[in-house]
């Protein structure tokens, strides 16, 4: 698995470098110990209680508008996803449940406020580019539709198609999927998030991914124009 980043990641969004973790043989939905149940239970209560006005002032948060900003889409069509899953927390009063593993992340993302991309490891053609798109294209969320994508909005993709859009929405293509075993968990942060962040954060999910889910991962990250073979 090969990474490829475009230098205008940092030179235009103020990221010193992606951060990722692939995770190997995992069992994606093993039991959830209590102790995560209870963790869950924490995370739902605060993002129940959480103000509007606190998550407007998150400077995480505040980060990834920025980027969004930058190249003038909607931060409304496209929220930091972290308070994306806590808006969507507040309408359902729960947190959705869907995969052990999934829940895991989620749990990571709301306390840290950080976006974390997460695809099927397996379901990746050729290297993947952090990059701007260079002409017009559309691909389908998670969850189904199509989406427009513009010239300059940043993505990351490989030779099939796009696999993440703007930060804030994964494509359906590379989910995780029930027979998933190999798992690619993506943080590419904002100016405001440092890589030593991110991969302290990224650590302590993988650590309980594997104490949960088992197998076992490696984290790494790539600086803009750089490239890196896994």
């Amino acid at each position: 698995m090969k990474f490829i980043i475009d230098e205008r990641v940092g030179s235009i969004l103020g990221v010193d470098a992606i951060v990722a973790a692939l995770l190997t043989n995992v069992d994606i939905d093993a039991p959830l110990p209590e102790k995560f149940e209870e963790e869950i239970k924490e995370v739902t209560e605060n993002a129940l209680n959480i103000s509007d006005e606190t998550l407007k002032e998150n400077e995480i948060l505040e980060g990834y508008r920025e980027k969004t900003r930058q190249i003038g889409r909607s931060l409304k069509r496209y929220p930091p996803s972290a308070e994306a899953l806590i808006n969507n927390m507040k309408r359902r009063g729960e947190m959705p449940r869907i995969k052990t593993l999934i829940d895991i992340y989620n749990i990571g993302s709301l306390k840290s406020m950080l976006s974390i991309g997460a695809h099927d490891a397996d379901s990746f053609e050729g290297p993947i580019e952090f990059t701007f798109a260079d002409e017009a294209d559309t691909f389908t969320p998670v969850g189904g539709g199509s989406k427009p994508v513009h010239v300059g909005d940043f993505v990351y993709r490989d030779n099939k198609g796009i696999a993440a859009y703007l930060d804030a929405r994964d494509a359906d293509d590379y989910k995780i999927v029930d027979d998933t075993k190999n798992v690619l968990l993506v943080i590419q942060g904002n100016s405001k998030t440092s890589k030593e962040f991110r991969e302290e954060v990224l650590g302590e999910i993988c650590e309980n991914i594997k104490e949960v889910c088992g197998g076992e991962y490696k984290i790494f990250s790539v600086k803009p124009n750089e490239e890196l073979e896994i």
